[in-house]
């Protein structure tokens, strides 16, 4: 698959289609297996009723912001995790963003499905988002996130020379939803505290990053913004031209080295 590209693809059938070790980076941050009435300000209660994009015809039944049974998408996320391990470098790194979610009364850690893969994990992240729509008095509020280190191998080691720590205290996301026409666009500056740590190739290559949940394509934008190239796929054709029309503009504001493959 040629570097700079962003298809339409479920994120199993894409990481499956990935080559073995040829991927430097993964970062994601899947649906979380919420429906959009659930999602803080993308449900009914938000004045725009920004919603997930229905997939086209002949994608699978489930679309992100449809809740799949817990078992199914707890499976589906590791067999995910682990054609990243498969398509992973030896010298690569992943990162995962999920959430701990509380579901008929009982939290639900990704450490679940993540321990059934092959994957070291190297390190637990917090990101604080420093506040919560959440108002269920019943139990603490929800601020924070988790973003996931994973390798192949343990002793891997990152290059933290900004002496960043293990809690990302950033805000709530600089990207209006309705602005950005996703209901739950990534956090820039999270992707981009993640990505800044990955050590520079010594045969001064590239770095391919990979996203498989691609959304209105930050990660994309970020990786560009790093010298790295980038391959996002997401379920939703909507999203993928919403991610190519970002891509573009950037790439016509500030012309690449590289070009953006469209097609």
């Amino acid at each position: 698959m040629e570097r700079n590209t962003v298809v339409q693809s479920d994120a199993l059938t894409f990481c499956q289609s990935l080559a073995d070790e040829s991927v430097d980076v993964f970062w994601s941050s899947p649906p979380y297996n919420l429906e959009d009435a659930f999602r803080p300000g993308s449900g009914q209660n938000w004045k725009n009723k920004m919603r997930y994009a229905v997939p086209s015809e002949g994608a699978r039944t489930f679309g992100d912001g449809c809740v799949k049974p817990e078992p199914v998408y707890q499976q589906e996320q590791a067999a995910v995790l682990t054609e990243w391990h498969r398509a992973l470098r030896p010298d690569g790194v992943a990162f995962y963003n999920h959430k701990v979610r509380i579901k008929d009364g009982r939290a639900i850690s990704p450490l679940e499905w993540i321990r059934q893969t092959p994957f070291v994990l190297i390190q637990e992240l917090v990101w604080d988002r420093g506040a919560s729509q959440n108002v269920d008095t019943r139990r603490f509020l929800p601020v924070s996130e988790r973003v996931y280190v994973l390798a192949k191998q343990p002793g891997y080691k990152l290059d933290n020379a900004n002496r960043m720590h293990d809690v990302l205290r950033i805000p709530k996301s600089p990207l209006r939803r309705a602005a950005v026409g996703h209901p739950c666009p990534t956090n820039p500056l999270v992707v981009k505290s993640c990505l800044s740590v990955v050590p520079k190739p010594t045969d001064g290559r590239r770095l391919l990053v990979v996203d498989c949940y691609g959304g209105s394509g930050t990660t994309a934008l970020v990786a560009a913004s790093l010298g790295m190239d980038f391959l996002l796929a997401d379920l939703a054709e909507e999203y993928v031209s919403l991610t190519r029309g970002r891509l573009l503009h950037e790439w016509l504001m500030a012309p690449k080295q590289q070009e953006l493959v469209v097609a």
